[in-house]
């Protein structure tokens, strides 16, 4: 199943909606964080205590490749890990750079209303 992804402009409307996922029965392992700010994704997984994409999804490779190549790249690489098409990631990555959050999930049957 492809991952469900939400964007954000608003950090706390985040935080309330995974709070509301988890209410919802989505497992914390199901729910991803992206930014364009490594440091950002990091703060607000912490905060919310979901994930952001890293070693596990991205394997050993995947995760040397993302330290060698660009930002970019690195975006758009750990999209297509989740679940995304190269093209889908490139649209997305566009957000992340104009400072949208990216809130993925995985398993999200039980998601019906989430706040875009």
């Amino acid at each position: 199943m492809k991952p469900l992804i939400h964007e954000y402009d608003n950090e706390q409307r985040l935080i309330s909606d995974i709070k509301g996922l988890k209410k919802l029965g989505v497992y914390r392992k199901d729910i991803y964080i992206l930014s364009s700010d490594n440091s950002r994704t990091k703060h607000l997984a912490k905060q919310a205590d979901v994930n952001t994409i890293g070693l596990e999804e991205l394997g050993f490779s995947g995760t040397l490749g993302c330290l060698l190549n660009e930002k970019d790249d690195e975006l758009v690489k750990k999209m297509k890990e989740v679940g995304f098409s190269n093209e889908e990631a490139k649209k997305y990555k566009e957000k992340l750079y104009q400072g949208k959050i990216l809130l993925i999930i995985n398993n999200h049957q039980e998601v019906r209303n989430l706040h875009p």
